[in-house]
């Protein structure tokens, strides 16, 4: 499970690395226990307050063709009308 950074803190048990808000955790390479886990996400750490949240993920499934685009809307996008001028005579 990817997680995100949800505020600004250095990881005690991953040699002091600083992690910033928006941030993966963790970081490539890097193995978390579930209870590390539990603790980040959680106020029992030492910030008291949830460092991390779950990241949802997208389910990445190919969009056919005739999916993407409604059947109700135009193929071609429709430029916007001209805003009406005003004229203005000049007259001297």
């Amino acid at each position: 499970m990817i997680y995100v950074v949800l505020t600004r803190f250095a990881d005690l048990r991953d040699e002091n690395h600083i992690y910033e808000a928006g941030d993966t955790y963790p970081r490539p390479g890097f193995d978390v226990s579930p209870d590390r886990l539990a603790e980040l996400a959680g106020r029992d750490n030492l910030v008291g307050k949830p460092l991390i949240g779950k990241r949802v993920e997208c389910a990445e499934t190919p969009v056919e063709a005739s999916e993407s685009v409604p059947k109700d809307l135009p193929a071609e996008p429709q430029k916007p009308a001209k805003k009406p001028t005003r004229s203005r005579k000049r007259g001297r």
